[in-house]
């Protein structure tokens, strides 16, 4: 994949009248860069936010950074796949939300790589901790400048029909990589995390001597922004083996059929049986998970021999230490690192595949990815699916940033394989890959607030918060990613389960007099105003008192709730 310049602009001619200076876009598609009328002249941005963390949520600040944006604008957005380093610019036209001005440009600074472990990096302290977390720049001694970057023309992407009630977001891209550096002079960085700072004392989760996280982490705030929910991901063709074996032996309706995609017909894994698959040894091949039922068969055996794989160890579409999907993963299903004496999922060092031995059970494949874009790479290599044709079938060949392809034994088809990815993916199932229930649930929104799906985090800021004063724009973002109204908006439909992607926090959930009378207490949950009432922080959510190993409760108080039916 080429390399993204890192800087764009919004387009001059957006709204009638706009009062502000805008930066103009070429007749050719490109963007101006230019230090007098383009983005390097800073009289031009009028306010700039640096994130730092979770790439699991960069979709969700994304869809905010949407939300403030004027409605029928672009939003344009710059991303260097090497870095994982992304840049949005926008104007926020007539009507903007709570603390930042009418008709003006701002500038969205997001560093995913490295994952949740970077924001507590950036929150630590340690002057060498935040040297590392570096953001794109031309400029870095001047808050919100580029510099005067060379006056290519780099093709943005054709936006979807511009829509008058919602903005459009347009990706530019160059072969021109621009450099990367630390925060300028009197920035401050917002850190995102899957889960709170604490839980990067360990190991597990990429504490090192050198980064000293294993004393610098617990004392490190966290406040809670918004219910992130996850899932376990299949691939389809294990999906589909599932679905077989579950209606063989009665675990699923004798109406489903392989391949069907409605709720009732999801296969279901245990909380114990994602412990087994995830944890060193314990479950390693395929044939080890045995159904119930007349035939009493194993996973393998209850498929016809075509629809088997060429090898049938467990394939691990995983994560590396230092990422909150693992992170999170690793407390809802081993209680790591909660408790001393869990079962790891890996090796914090386990950065390569572990190489099938060939002998069915006694070994399984870690495949340790860097985002959560290289985790779908994964999971769509191992099944067989060719991104670039977007063909599928048997055959496993590279996609895009994952190349984990040495000679497997066996045939070289498909292989089955699990892994962690957070819902708001692979909506319209475009991708070979599905989410399994747990314990009997689907990932949804609404399984969530109820208490029934258990699969799910804390995005949390770990750090400093910024203020209206200090940045009114990072302020404005966490406002619209904290908020339940803006939270509907961002979610997606899955088409086999519904409504999910993220939900309010109860500490943080405000509504007001448009809510009709009793739609909040011993209500239904409420898709417009999605709300989870169960909580990691104290009762009274005390300013960074989020912690994961502290079992989910509902927040006490005269806080107007969603009911638990």
């Amino acid at each position: 994949m080429n390399k993204l310049l890192m800087s764009t602009a919004i387009s001059a001619v957006i709204f009638a009248g706009q009062a502000s200076a805008a930066i103009p876009v070429t007749t050719a598609g490109g963007v101006d860069f230019s230090a007098k009328t383009g983005v390097g002249n800073v009289a031009n941005v009028a306010g700039t936010a640096y994130f730092s963390g979770s790439s699991a949520a960069t979709p969700f600040l994304e869809k905010s950074i949407l939300n403030a944006a004027a409605p029928g604008s672009k939003v344009f957005k710059y991303y260097d796949s090497s870095k994982a380093a992304f840049t949005y610019y926008f104007n926020t036209g007539a009507t903007p939300p709570t603390g930042l001005t009418a008709n003006k440009n701002y500038v969205v600074h997001k560093r995913d790589k490295g994952g949740s472990v970077t924001a507590v990096l950036a929150a630590s302290g340690n002057a060498a901790n935040v040297a590392t977390v570096t953001y794109n720049t031309t400029l870095p001694t001047v808050v919100g400048s580029f510099g005067n970057v060379a006056a290519t023309v780099y093709p943005c992407t054709a936006p979807a029909v511009l829509s008058t009630t919602a903005a459009n977001l347009v990706t530019c891209t160059g072969t021109t990589a621009v450099t990367m550096a630390a925060l300028p002079t009197g920035a401050v960085s917002i850190n995102l995390a899957d889960v709170d700072a604490a839980q990067f004392a360990s190991a597990l989760n990429g504490a090192t001597t050198a980064n000293s996280l294993a004393t610098l982490a617990p004392k490190i705030a966290s406040n809670s922004v918004a219910t992130q929910i996850f899932g376990v991901a299949l691939t389809l063709k294990l999906r589909n083996a599932l679905q077989v074996a579950g209606i063989s032996s009665g675990a699923l309706p004798a109406t489903c059929v392989a391949g069907d995609e409605t709720e009732a017909c999801i296969p279901s894994l245990t909380s114990e049986d994602v412990s087994a698959l995830f944890a060193t040894g314990r479950l390693t091949d395929w044939t080890n998970l045995r159904f119930g039922g007349a035939a009493g068969q194993d996973l393998v055996t209850a498929q016809a021999p075509t629809n088997r794989p060429g090898n049938t160890n467990v394939h691990i579409c995983s994560r590396t230490a230092g990422s909150g999907t693992l992170a999170t993963a690793q407390i809802a299903f081993e209680n790591a690192p909660c408790s001393t004496t869990s079962e790891a999922i890996q090796s914090p060092a386990a950065l390569t595949i572990v190489p099938e031995s060939g002998l069915p059970g006694s070994l399984k494949a870690y495949h340790a990815t860097t985002s959560s874009g290289e985790l779908e790479n994964c999971l769509e290599t191992l099944d067989g699916y060719n991104l670039s044709t977007t063909s599928f079938g048997n055959a496993m060949v590279a996609n895009g940033t994952f190349t984990p392809l040495p000679a497997f034994i066996g045939t070289a088809n498909f292989r089955w394989a699990v892994g962690i990815l957070n819902t708001d993916r692979n909506a319209s199932n475009a991708l070979p890959y599905r989410f399994a229930k747990i314990d009997g649930y689907s990932p949804s929104a609404a399984n969530v607030a109820k208490g029934k799906y258990k699969f799910w985090s804390e995005l949390s800021t770990v750090g400093t918060v910024p203020t209206a004063t200090s940045n009114a724009l990072g302020y404005s973002l966490l406002a619209l990613m904290s908020s339940p109204a803006t939270i509907a908006k961002a979610n997606v439909t899955n088409t086999n389960f519904g409504i999910t992607g993220y939900l309010a926090s109860a500490s943080n959930a405000t509504f007001g007099t448009v809510i009709a009378p009793g739609t909040l207490i011993n209500a239904a949950f409420d898709s417009l105003r999605p709300v989870n009432p169960f909580t990691h922080a104290v009762a009274a959510n005390t300013a960074g008192s989020v912690n994961h190993c502290r079992v989910a409760n509902v927040l006490g108080g005269a806080t107007a709730l969603p009911g638990l039916n």
